[in-house]
């Protein structure tokens, strides 16, 4: 189905569905740059997603807030944050990458609701398009994705 009922007509999921793909295509291609430029490692350039996984381990292995095993300590900016990134942890699964992958969905889910918006006060196709793209370069969408941070949540 590619066409859904908003406001009593028509909606056209090409203008998100390309900005969106072009925001994951660059994505990619700044992931792969990141990789290759840290000896195949991907690498958050602050240290406040570590900060964030490593109490959202020791929430999942022990139940504990805090930065070191066994001691409560609230050295997170967030709350909300630390608790999502501790699902993988859950499943023996090491997060890592969780707060990037978290990032591009929200990222898509954000340009998703923006774009419904723009068809609710019905902008065309183009307008939409245009907006979404200038969503994407003009504001720090893709530096917030590889922050690791919750700002995209």
């Amino acid at each position: 189905m590619t066409s859904e009922k908003i406001n009593g007509q028509g909606y056209s999921w090409i203008p998100w569905g390309a900005v969106c793909t072009i925001f994951l295509l660059f994505t990619v291609y700044l992931y792969v740059k990141i990789i290759s430029s840290c000896n195949g490692i991907f690498v958050y350039a602050l240290d406040d997603p570590y900060i964030h996984l490593t109490i959202a381990r020791n929430v999942a292995l022990s139940g504990i807030w805090g930065i070191a095993p066994g001691e409560f300590s609230s050295a997170s900016s967030s709350i909300l944050w630390p608790l999502i990134l501790s699902l993988p942890y859950r499943f023996g699964i090491d997060g890592v990458l969780f707060p990037f992958v978290l990032n591009c969905f929200f990222g898509c889910a954000f340009l998703l609701l923006c774009d419904m918006l723009f068809s609710f006060i019905k902008l065309s196709a183009l307008m939409r398009f245009s907006l979404l793209a200038a969503i994407v370069a003009l504001s720090p969408y893709l530096p917030n994705v590889f922050s690791g941070m919750e700002h995209l949540l």
